[in-house]
């Protein structure tokens, strides 16, 4: 009668294969990085600006329908809209933006909709800079944007 021998059967990969692919992965990983953040910053930049330009539109729209004071009020890192001693939102800046330019501290409208007080607002990023004019009477703040 003939022995039945043991058959050695491996599937799978060894440690040192498993070992290459995930370098290689880890690799393309650290590469694409730096490009996949500075597109999250820069989304997250042009999210912010929008909802700010909202924002002064909600204040500049309350001034015009009530006789609230309704004003955007800035932080060091942040903003709130507020009508009254009422606080409605508050609103963290980016990590990525800072506040250079702090002529305004506050924004808010009379009844007839013009701005109390024009100026510029300016934010910086690593990637661009953002002006904010507010001029005066009744015409929209606009953003200039700039490398």
């Amino acid at each position: 009668m003939a022995k039945l021998l043991p058959i050695n059967k491996q599937n799978g990969f060894t440690f040192l294969e498993l070992l290459f692919v995930l370098s290689i992965i880890s690799l393309f990983i650290l590469i694409a990085h730096p490009f996949h953040f500075s597109i999250l910053e820069k989304h997250q930049e042009k999210q912010f600006l929008d909802a700010f330009e909202s924002d002064i539109l909600y204040i500049q729209n309350r001034a015009l329908r009530t006789n609230e004071r309704a004003e955007i009020v800035f932080g060091t890192d942040h903003y709130k809209v507020q009508v009254g001693k009422i606080i409605l939102e508050e609103r963290e800046f980016p990590e990525s933006l800072e506040m250079e330019s702090r002529n305004l501290l506050a924004i808010s409208f009379n009844e007839s909709g013009t701005i109390r007080k024009a100026g510029t607002i300016l934010f910086r990023s690593n990637q661009a800079t953002y002006r904010i004019v507010f001029p005066l009477g009744k015409g929209r703040s606009y953003v200039v944007e700039s490398a």
